[in-house]
């Protein structure tokens, strides 16, 4: 920046930076660097933090029946794990046959384009292969050559059930000591900050809590409505286009839309009448979701710009992969309710 001396020559304007703010800004270098480091650390944590958000009130609902808290907590887990195991029971056999049946059907096309031979395989998923590729090996060199493969596969199924436990463990607490936790975030900032980020925290995870289950509630219907109205029309692989359906709905506007290609599709391969037909039974679903469905389950939470959601969904797998695609919408809106209640304080009254 230039300015002028007193005799009118030009001059320049230095700017300090005192060595507190240089001190500030590696510190927080230093912090965003370790978290990074310990990415899968911190991973876990918000999925547990969103898994307590979620289950928060359930607990309440057992805690004024004169349940201890821990107890309540412990009640919900089993619940929760009946109600998985009951739906996986129905859901996952029959999915699985058309998942296999789908693999059949559309090899020709990706042999054809990409070169793959084994496409049931592919769909099949890591662990059924790695399976396979055991028993190969037993059979053509014994046990003793299957051992590394068999430890390899052990190892990732040990990872995969420690991460799950450390994930409940830390949603258990993050329950039971709720008030701690809140209390906790809040001594961190300075003395005259901590009544509003202790604020904001607790906003955030009841918003959160109420956006999860939500969400989950308007998935659940959209299943529901397309696995319906598909079998109803009598399209093929029903419910695997209604499972897509439900899980691209945690994305507005974009998902419907993309989870409509390919039943339209399949649907044409029975006759353009069924293609005709699935359109517009998608597209009644989905005024029936933005206008009767959207209004009474979501209506407690503030809404997230669709431009902001598929934002927050593609920054989130590139940084995180999957973990970071469904961790994302959750984080935004924290961010959302952080920077309303920063420029909107009275609002947040």
């Amino acid at each position: 920046m230039t300015t002028r001396k007193i005799d009118g020559t030009p001059g320049v304007k230095s700017i300090a930076i005192s060595s507190g703010t240089m001190f500030r800004v590696v510190i927080i270098a230093a912090v965003a660097a370790f978290l990074y480091m310990i990415r899968d650390v911190v991973a876990m944590t918000l999925v547990a933090a969103f898994l307590a958000s979620l289950i928060d009130p359930f607990a309440d609902m057992f805690t004024r029946w004169r349940i201890p808290r821990a107890l309540a907590v412990l009640v919900v887990y089993v619940l929760g794990l009946a109600f998985f195991v009951l739906v996986t029971l129905l859901i996952v056999p029959p999915l699985l046959t058309e998942l296999s049946e789908l693999a059949t059907a559309l090899s020709p096309f990706i042999a054809g384009a990409s070169g793959w031979t084994q496409v049931d395989t592919f769909f099949a998923g890591v662990w059924s292969s790695n399976i396979g590729s055991i028993i190969s090996t037993v059979r053509d060199s014994g046990i003793v050559g299957a051992f590394p493969k068999i430890a390899a596969v052990g190892s990732s199924a040990f990872d995969a059930a420690l991460s799950v436990g450390v994930v409940l463990i830390l949603a258990f607490y993050f329950v039971v000591e709720k008030n701690e936790m809140i209390r906790g975030i809040g001594i961190v900032a300075p003395a005259e900050y901590q009544p509003f980020v202790m604020h904001i925290a607790l906003k955030a995870r009841e918003q959160m809590g109420v956006w999860l289950r939500g969400q989950l509630a308007l998935m659940g219907s959209i299943f529901v409505l397309i696995y319906g109205a598909l079998t109803i029309l009598g399209i093929p692989y029903a419910l695997v286009l209604a499972l897509l359906a439900g899980l691209l709905e945690i994305i507005p506007f974009v998902g419907p839309m993309v989870s409509a290609i390919p039943a339209i599709v399949l649907a044409l391969a029975v006759s353009p009448l069924h293609a005709l037909l699935t359109a517009l039974a998608y597209l009644v679903i989905q005024q029936i979701e933005g206008n009767i469905l959207v209004p009474k389950i979501m209506q407690k939470v503030a809404g997230i710009n669709p431009i902001v959601s598929v934002l927050a969904v593609l920054i989130g797998w590139r940084v995180g992969g999957i973990v970071g695609a469904v961790l994302s919408i959750p984080l935004a809106m924290a961010v959302m309710v952080f920077t309303h209640d920063v420029f909107h304080p009275k609002e947040s009254l």
